[in-house]
């Protein structure tokens, strides 16, 4: 099973939110979200969950929690340990799941992931979750894209897979 994650980050300081908000926000990048994890589970913490306040559709929507008693809206699925999580996984033969935050759910599958789907946003924000630094040791870039905004928010679409030794 391939282990990929999603994220929109600011590239001055890696914040991914702000008060459990997306600090920005730029036209056509919830579509690109969708076409990217459109059929594949997708894997989520509590606040995260929480902030977005529905079940995504088309998608099995898959939340990891230390709150035994949370009680997730819709029909996503708990979780309480990446292991049983990943047992899961594999039990229902997924080929791909994508980790789509927050921040302590990418530092737990950061050293998992085979591929990392990033949008870096070049505009200065104020942040109190941040994605992990990500190390050239373990990964490459593969792709990249430049986008220049009209509201002036310039961005790049990056693809990192995980260097095989």
């Amino acid at each position: 099973m391939k282990i990929s994650m999603i994220v929109a980050k600011c590239a001055h300081n890696n914040a991914i939110g702000y008060k459990g908000e997306i600090p920005w926000k730029i036209k056509g990048e919830q579509k690109r979200f969708k076409d990217i994890t459109m059929g594949h589970p997708i894997v989520m913490g509590r606040k995260t969950h929480d902030s977005i306040g529905r079940v995504l559709p088309g998608r099995t929507n898959m939340v990891l929690t230390k709150q035994e008693e949370y009680c997730p809206f819709g029909n996503a699925n708990i979780w309480y340990t990446v292991t049983n999580l990943l047992d899961a996984c594999a039990r229902y033969k997924y080929t791909k799941i994508f980790i789509i935050g927050g921040e302590q759910i990418y530092k737990q599958f950061l050293p998992l992931a085979d591929e990392i789907f990033v949008t870096d946003v070049y505009k200065w924000v104020t942040g109190d979750a941040y994605f992990p630094f990500i190390s050239e040791k373990y990964f490459r870039l593969l792709d990249h894209q430049i986008i220049h905004h009209g509201d002036n928010i310039h961005y790049v679409y990056k693809k990192y897979v995980k260097i095989v030794a």
